[in-house]
C-alpha cells in the first residue's frame, strides 16, 4: 500500500489503508505499508534533495504513528520507509563525473554529494521511527531503484545494526537492470 499519492485526501488514504490492513489480517497476510512520493523514487537521480526529502518522509511516519498502530494487526506488519529512495555511492560517483546538474548535489559550497548519504540518512530515519514508537519490522529499498545490491554489500551492515531492535530488512527489487547482473 502507497500512501503517498498527492491527488488521494488523507481520509481516503486512511479508509483504504484500514480495509487493505483488514483484508490482510482476515487472510493471515503481512501488511506493508510505503510512503510513495512518486517524486521521490529514486531521490537524487531524478533531482530530489535527498537529506531533506527522506527527513519529510520519516516525518510523514511520525505524524501518523497514532494511526497505522490502530490499524487491524498493526503489530505484524513492516514498514516500508520509502519506496525505492536514494542513489549509491557508485551513482553519485557515476553522476558527479558525467557533470551532473547542480539539482541533484547536496552539498551546495563544492557540489559533491556525501558517499554515505543513504547509509547515514536510513540511520537516521530507524532512529527517528524506533523514537516515534514504531515497534515493526523497517523495511529499507536500496537505492537505485532498490537495484544496487553492493550498497547492502558496503553499508548494510551499518544500517542494520543502527536498530536497537535488530529487525530491519533491506528489499531488493527484481526488474529492469536485474537480469544483466551479474
Amino acid at each position: 500500500m502507497n500512501f503517498g499519492y498527492a491527488w488521494h485526501t488523507q481520509a481516503t488514504i486512511r479508509s483504504m489503508m484500514t480495509a487493505i490492513a483488514q483484508t490482510c489480517s482476515n487472510n493471515n497476510m503481512v501488511f506493508m505499508p510505503t510512503l510513495n512520493y512518486h517524486a521521490d523514487t529514486g531521490a537524487g537521480v531524478l533531482g530530489g534533495s535527498y537529506p531533506e526529502r527522506l527527513t519529510e518522509v520519516v516525518g510523514q511516519w511520525v505524524n501518523n504513528f497514532s494511526y497505522i498502530n490502530t490499524l487491524p494487526n498493526a503489530a505484524n506488519m513492516m514498514i516500508n520507509i520509502a519506496n525505492e529512495f536514494g542513489m549509491s555511492r557508485e551513482a553519485h560517483a557515476q553522476l558527479l563525473a558525467w557533470g551532473a546538474p547542480s539539482q541533484i548535489k547536496t552539498d551546495a559550497q563544492n557540489g559533491v554529494i556525501p558517499a554515505t548519504m543513504w547509509r547515514d540518512g536510513y540511520i537516521s530515519a530507524i532512529a527517528a521511527l524506533r523514537a516515534a514508537g514504531y515497534l515493526q519490522t523497517i523495511v529499507i529499498d536500496l537505492p537505485d531503484f532498490a537495484q544496487n545490491y553492493q550498497t547492502a554489500v558496503v553499508d548494510g551492515q551499518a544500517v542494520f545494526d543502527s536498530d536497537p531492535q535488530k529487525n530491519v530488512v533491506l528489499s531488493y527489487h527484481v526488474y529492469g537492470e536485474t537480469a544483466t547482473d551479474t
